[in-house]
């Protein structure tokens, strides 16, 4: 191959480009045109969320968040739409003039321009890198989501991380709101079911070194356990943070009744765009989640969850959650770094957040609210301190490693 790259070659790749460009606009319009119960919507310039459910071999849009949370009583009486054209209960028919099936095809062959394994520095095979690998591979992302969360968790978290550099298009066809699906439903679809052909490589490449093993007939693999007292150890921590969350259930119910709602009040400057906690957002977690407060600046901190989020901005700021003191509930004032914390986690366009934010503490009469803080915040271990969120992630570390 030249050194260099000649002008011809440079235009050549220039006309391809648009070449390609304008099939896809045309395949888009194609699709539209047959179909006049189709209509074509763009998803605009800083979106966050849309969410789809599979019914059948369908994609069913199941929530388009609004485009600011702010406030219970905004949301309801003008907050606009994340993506406007689309509704509860719509059929997602096409993506850029592909059906769904398609798409995914392209999204996982080599070779394939929105193929991002082929794309990268250096090339890689499609699925092969993890979630943990830097940097993280879109396509590689896809292929475990869709293998281990769904079709209808990997494409929008696909469509989310491309924003920025693919314009989407969606044809949708006009549904009934509410007209959700059952597991087998989702289970028997066959953008679920079927056999990608990275899939296969992929399965030869993962059972290669069995066969290896086997031949050798031993293994270099030092297999690491846990001595019991780590485990009882561990179990005892878990089982700790478990009787707080209760207690912290309980807290937040008593509180809520009296406040009448949960969190602090949230408002943005008439006139002004909103900044920081007040960006738009979109929950990430169905239920609450915990984690350890590393940093507190009277304002705002950083929490590190005990899971890691699996999200493409999960890394932004070294695994750690932002958190303002909005986003603590109204009877919580700050937090103290070291401490264990139970909160939901959010996206916005920044990064990802803790939001509804509470600090786990032992309480010795939940009824009549006489409290009394937990401040041992180490435990006694042979002569040294042992503290129990460090230990949930320094096991968690040595079970990756392993």
């Amino acid at each position: 191959a030249p050194a260099t790259t000649s002008a011809e070659d440079v235009a050549a790749v220039s006309t391809a480009q648009a070449t390609a460009a304008a099939a896809s606009e045309e395949a888009t319009d194609m699709a539209a045109a047959r179909d006049s119960s189709i209509r074509l919507v763009a998803l605009p310039p800083g979106w966050e969320g849309l969410s789809i459910k599979l019914q059948g071999d369908r994609c069913v849009v199941s929530e388009v968040p609004k485009a600011c949370f702010s406030s219970g009583a905004f949301e309801k009486s003008s907050a606009r739409p994340q993506v406007e054209g689309v509704a509860e209960g719509d059929e997602v028919v096409t993506l850029n003039g592909e059906t769904p099936l398609q798409l995914m095809e392209r999204i996982t062959t080599a070779g394939d321009p929105l193929n991002a394994c082929s794309s990268a520095s250096p090339p890689h095979e499609v699925g092969s890198k993890t979630k943990f690998d830097i940097p993280p591979c879109v396509a590689c992302d896809f292929v475990r989501r869709r293998r281990q969360l769904g079709f209808d968790v990997a494409m929008p978290m696909w469509l989310r991380a491309v924003k920025r550099d693919i314009k989407i298009t969606l044809g949708v066809r006009a549904g009934t709101a509410g007209n959700g699906c059952d597991s087998g439903d989702k289970a028997a679809s066959l953008l679920n079911t079927v056999t990608l052909k990275c899939e296969e490589s992929l399965g030869k490449l993962l059972a290669a070194p069995a066969r290896l093993d086997g031949e050798l007939g031993s293994s270099s693999i030092v297999e690491l356990k846990a001595s019991k007292e780590s485990v009882s150890k561990m179990e005892d921590a878990l089982e700790r943070i478990k009787r707080l969350a209760a207690l912290d259930d309980q807290t937040r119910d008593k509180e809520k009744k009296k406040k009448g709602r949960g969190g602090q009040e949230k408002s943005c400057a008439r006139g002004k765009m909103p900044t920081g906690p007040n960006l738009p957002r979109t929950r990430l977690t169905p239920e609450l989640v915990t984690g350890e407060v590393k940093e507190w600046k009277g304002k705002y901190g950083w929490i590190l969850p005990h899971t890691p989020v699996d999200h493409p901005k999960a890394g932004a700021h070294r695994g750690r959650l932002y958190v303002h003191v909005v986003d603590l509930e109204s009877w919580v004032k700050s937090l103290k770094p070291g401490s264990l914390c139970r909160f939901h986690i959010y996206s916005d366009a920044n990064s990802l957040g803790a939001e509804e934010c509470t600090e786990l503490k032992d309480y010795s009469n939940v009824d009549d609210g006489d409290s009394t803080e937990w401040t041992t915040s180490h435990w006694s271990n042979g002569g040294r301190d042992w503290d129990a969120s460090s230990m949930i992630l320094e096991e968690r570390r040595e079970a990756e490693a392993a």
